[in-house]
């Protein structure tokens, strides 16, 4: 019989480098700590230097644009990609993110990033 819950290549970072299991959950710890630190400070990293606008939920600007204001590149591709890849590190990490505000921002970039293939909409 197969045990579905173990993975047999599983290797923890206590037994990659050889440490005794007493202060290998230790090890371990810290490797987790590390990891979600890295992540966190590079997503944060990204929307501070690439996209400002890619801060945040997004859901007051939207309703701003909706109302009638002109915010340049909030909604651009630049700031969806970095959004985009700032709400995989920033999970990744750990951090607790609401579901709806940063769908609705990526939302609106794609929809006007998608919008500048049509004549229609293109100025």
């Amino acid at each position: 019989s197969v045990n579905i819950n173990v993975c047999e290549s599983w290797t923890a970072w206590s037994q990659l480098f050889g440490v005794d299991k007493s202060s290998g959950e230790v090890i371990n710890y810290l490797f987790y700590v590390i990891f979600a630190v890295l992540m966190a400070s590079y997503s944060a990293w990204l929307v501070k230097v690439y996209a400002p606008y890619a801060a945040g939920s997004g859901i007051p600007e939207v309703k701003v644009i909706l109302g009638g204001f002109v915010i340049k590149r909030f909604l651009g591709p630049w700031t969806l990609l970095i959004k985009s890849v700032g709400l995989v590190l920033s999970v990744g990490s750990g951090l607790p993110l609401g579901k709806e505000g940063p769908f609705v921002h990526v939302a609106c970039c794609v929809a006007n990033t998608s919008s500048w293939l049509f004549s229609k909409y293109f100025s």
